[in-house]
């Protein structure tokens, strides 16, 4: 896939897109897949959150509203994703590459 980068994101802008759990977590399961939706992307939150109390619907509907309204745009408006609401399909961005490496460190410790 070719993407046209918008440009160099800046340390700042990386760490507070890494900052939340949530989008580390969305970012990780962009490594691998090519495209998801928001539906599916809320699901996988929700299964991997292994510490929350809500039941699985409730886990989901909170996950969905929080990507669709917090942590997509964020993502989205630093091309990091791109996220057609629309269709609400979230796909790698033009400067997704400037965060896997990081992500894969992230993600080695974690383990």
């Amino acid at each position: 896939m070719s993407r046209h980068r918008l440009e160099t994101l800046e340390f700042e802008t990386i760490a507070s897109l890494l900052a939340s759990e949530t989008r580390r977590t969305v970012l990780a399961r962009l490594r691998t897949v090519d495209r998801t939706t928001a539906h599916d992307l809320s699901r996988y939150l929700t299964a991997a959150d292994r510490e929350t109390d809500l039941d699985d619907a409730a886990g989901t509907r909170t996950a969905a509203i929080a990507l669709h309204h917090n942590h997509l745009p964020r993502l989205a408006e630093h091309g990091v994703v791109d996220y057609d609401e629309s269709e609400a399909e979230v796909t790698p961005g033009p400067n997704f590459d400037d965060l896997e490496p990081i992500i894969d460190c992230l993600e080695r410790v974690d383990d």
